[in-house]
């Protein structure tokens, strides 16, 4: 009976996803916001991207990643994580990425954000009482 209900509920998959995704990218934005914007920003920079974007992705990994855990505004955030992961990609070279295990992790987010962007938070999610 347990498995039969956890395979047919989307919603169970959709709060696995969120709360691993939103993990992820929060414990990978809270570096950028604490060890320095400005090394975010010169880094960036160095690299050809407008260095401005760097605090921008920080707050948006570190916030974002939390609102997927909690499912605040899922697919908002998911959508802003899509352009983020399609950006990183399409200057992956700039970054220097140079082979596809380089890329291996961008895709995973890209593919995952945009399942978010099409499932939502599901009922597990603070966009279920809004």
């Amino acid at each position: 009976m347990f498995f039969h209900v956890t395979v047919s509920d989307y919603d169970f998959g959709a709060l696995i996803l969120r709360v691993t995704v939103g993990t992820l990218l929060a414990t990978h934005g809270y570096p950028k916001l604490t060890s320095g914007l400005k090394s975010v920003h010169d880094w960036l920079a160095a690299a050809g991207i407008p260095g401005v974007l760097g605090p921008l992705v920080g707050v948006l990994e570190f916030a974002g990643g939390l609102s997927l855990v909690v499912g605040f505004l899922t697919p908002v955030v998911a959508a802003l994580f899509v352009l983020e992961f399609l950006g990183i990609i399409a200057t992956g070279k700039k970054l220097g990425k140079s082979k596809f295990g380089d890329y291996e992790k961008d895709l995973f987010f890209l593919g995952a954000a945009l399942a978010l962007v099409l499932l939502g938070g599901g009922k597990y999610s603070v966009d279920r009482l809004l």
